[in-house]
């Protein structure tokens, strides 16, 4: 919970806000879960970058689209891109939300 404070950038939107915690080949990772396709994708939290949501946006860009991904970094906070991405699964729109 401490951690999720800090995850301020509007790419979280594009995933579920449960986020787990398990230990793959060794390594303690975050485990976020595509809110379009399901897949899984790990954040090693024993590295320098373990802030970094690179491997979130590579994902979000295949999945999602890179126009989706470009209109959910115009969302105002985490919260309003949730929001807009809820949305966008039931009407297939985005842009109303912003």
């Amino acid at each position: 919970e401490c951690l999720r404070k800090r995850w301020t950038a509007r790419i979280y939107g594009l995933y579920g806000p449960e986020v787990t915690a398990d230990i793959v080949n060794g390594s303690t990772c975050h485990i976020f879960k595509c809110l379009k396709c399901r897949h899984l994708i790990q954040r090693n939290l024993l590295t320098t970058d373990q802030g970094l949501t690179g491997n979130l946006l590579k994902h979000a860009k295949v999945c999602w689209g890179k126009d989706i991904v470009k209109q959910i970094g115009g969302a105002s906070d985490i919260s309003e891109a949730h929001k807009a991405v809820k949305g966008f699964m039931k009407t297939g729109k985005l842009t109303v939300y912003f």
